[in-house]
């Protein structure tokens, strides 16, 4: 090595003392050794303050936080669907083209008395009460068999039917259910088919059952033994409902509306379609029906009061009017007065919510929660009690129903589809149902009054319905031409209702969640974080990745250097060799 050649220590010190970054000149250029060790210690201070806070951000950034902001805009509104059942699920006159089990299910009297008496409890009846047996849970928690959607998917495209296979006992069915507990703390029961149930975790309703409640279950149960065809007859049709029906001022027709069908209320009609928009708002430029429910028709042992139930939802979703919605009175007019809200929700990894696109690509509806955990419940007891559900059936091509005997049938236990339901409500079994993406709510005010008065009934609605073909067997009384008599008239109120569903504004709340903390901001708090602790820039980064180059060259030219100088020195030797042996 020459003089002119620079040490490693030479080298380093020449680019310590031009850096950018705050510290390591001063550490290096120091002329006392107190002066480099305090510039040291601030020096290494500072990088661990930095590094500290590098973490924070990272784990800031990991979390995923969202925000959320909410905009007032205004545009013109598509038209929500609106879907309504008469709440009498079987005309009298049609009553006879059902099972004998429905028939009785209605026609057996369930109104009881209002004497005072019955308000007392009985002396041997308990109160309700929510029972649950957690000695054999271990560490409080049971493993969760989880609903996945995707599972159900997978079934089904596989064009095999799960829930036809199911054959095992219920006792094998819950195994994963309760794995982590203690066999020996739970009660277990045989049935007449050597089926095991398990009972420990089921509500303790000891009490007197309200009556109504089980007379509509019990309706439900048998009104499924019907096939759909029949359920459609027997029905109130929308021919014989609809009187008139008007959007944005213009005329609606029958073929306006499709047809699903409820357990509880037969069947059930909805309007909706695309080129349904609201450009004003105000009950001229909304939906105007006027309906006529046939309380003719009507089951009175059944029926305690006639009705239209009717429910405001996202267009292409599936209602469930048994929970939700409101119930239109006869005799009356209801103005129903809507704002939009607009839902947006973070998807991963801001958020957890569901797109709802394979959901609607199997089974041609709208992802909703409600539709989410009814088809959870459905599959669960499927599969588990190898029964069909007693209260709710969702025709989605899960299976096929004829195939299995209802929960509340004589040769079934209803306790197994109890514990199903329990364990489903206190999350033991998980439905994995998250809130959909993008969601339009509905929020709305009601008003009313009473409608409709003696002229507008005889002027407009008898020539209505009296002029029409089908309505002239049902109206024949007073279509005949005679006199409307007071009991006429009174019967006739009864038997229409109007509704008027509009948008009060066309401003709607947009709601949405957005990422709180993304890349854009890491990098910014990044660059803060380094320029407050050690003055570091992102250019001070280029200067370590120079100088991290150039320390790699030096090196590399050094041994390079020394190979060569061995090389020189080794052949000068042998050159020197050959010259002592000539000689």
């Amino acid at each position: 090595m020459t003089a002119a050649d620079p040490s490693v220590k030479e080298v380093l010190t020449a680019m310590a003392e031009s850096s950018s970054i705050h510290g390591v000149s001063r550490w290096v250029t120091s002329t006392h050794w107190y002066q480099r060790a305090l510039w040291l210690l601030v020096f290494l201070g500072a990088t661990g303050g930095a590094f500290y806070q590098l973490s924070r951000l990272y784990i800031s950034y990991t979390s995923y936080p969202v925000k959320t902001s909410m905009e007032l805009e205004f545009s013109s509104l598509t038209f929500p669907a609106v879907s309504f059942c008469n709440m009498n699920p079987i005309k009298t006159t049609k009553l006879s083209l059902t099972t004998n089990e429905t028939q009785k299910a209605l026609q057996t009297r369930s109104k009881r008395s209002l004497d005072p008496q019955n308000i007392n409890a009985p002396s041997d009846a308990k109160p309700f009460q929510l029972k649950v047996d957690r000695k054999g849970r271990k560490n409080g928690r049971c493993k969760n068999p989880v609903f996945d959607l995707r599972d159900v998917i997978r079934r089904i495209r596989k064009r095999r039917n799960a829930m036809a296979t199911t054959t095992t006992s219920f006792v094998s069915q819950t195994s994963s259910f309760s794995s982590g507990t203690t066999a020996s703390n739970y009660q277990w029961v045989t049935d007449a088919h050597g089926n095991w149930y398990y009972f420990e975790f089921l509500p303790d309703m000891t009490g007197v059952q309200d009556e109504w409640n089980s007379r509509v279950e019990t309706f439900k149960t048998e009104f499924q033994d019907n096939d759909l065809l029949t359920r459609e007859e027997v029905g109130h049709s929308i021919s014989d409902m609809l009187v008139s029906c008007a959007f944005n001022g213009n005329l609606c027709y029958k073929e306006n509306f499709t047809l699903f069908q409820s357990l509880e209320y037969g069947n059930c009609y909805t309007f909706e379609g695309e080129s349904y928009v609201s450009r004003r708002s105000g009950p001229n430029m909304g939906l105007r029906l006027v309906l006529n429910i046939e309380t003719k028709e009507y089951i009175e042992n059944y029926m305690d009061a006639p009705g239209i139930r009717l429910v405001i939802h996202q267009r292409g979703t599936l209602p469930f009017p048994e929970e939700e919605g409101i119930t239109l009175n006869p005799n009356y007019e209801t103005s129903i007065g809507m704002r939009m809200q607009s839902i947006h929700r973070a998807s991963e990894p801001y958020g957890s919510c569901d797109t709802g696109e394979e959901f609607f690509n199997l089974f041609g509806i709208g992802y909703t929660v409600p539709a989410c955990l009814k088809l959870c419940r459905q599959t669960e007891i499927l599969k588990r009690c190898n029964c069909r559900p007693s209260t709710t059936s969702l025709d989605l091509g899960i299976a096929d129903m004829k195939k299995y005997k209802s929960c509340l049938d004589k040769d079934y236990t209803i306790t197994c589809e109890d514990f199903v339901i329990n364990s489903i409500e206190q999350n033991r079994i998980s439905c994995n149902c998250r809130s959909p993406c993008n969601q339009n709510v509905y929020k709305t005010s009601l008003s009313g009054r009473k409608w409709p008065n003696k002229i507008y009934l005889e002027g407009n609605l008898l020539p209505a319905v009296c002029g029409t073909s089908k309505n002239i067997t049902y109206f024949k009384t007073v279509c005949n031409g005679a006199p409307i008599t007071p009991t006429d008239l009174a019967w006739l109120e009864e038997n229409f209702l109007k509704a008027v569903i509009y948008y009060e504004d066309l401003n709607f709340e947009k709601i949405s969640e957005e990422p709180l903390y993304d890349g854009y901001q890491l990098i910014s708090d990044v660059g803060g974080a380094l320029g407050l602790f050690m003055g570091a820039s992102i250019l001070s980064f280029v200067e370590v990745l120079q100088f991290i180059i150039e320390l790699i060259n030096f090196l590399r030219h050094k041994i390079a250097a020394r190979r060569s100088r061995k090389t020189v020195v080794t052949s000068f030797k042998a050159v020197s060799d050959m010259k002592d042996s000539k000689a």
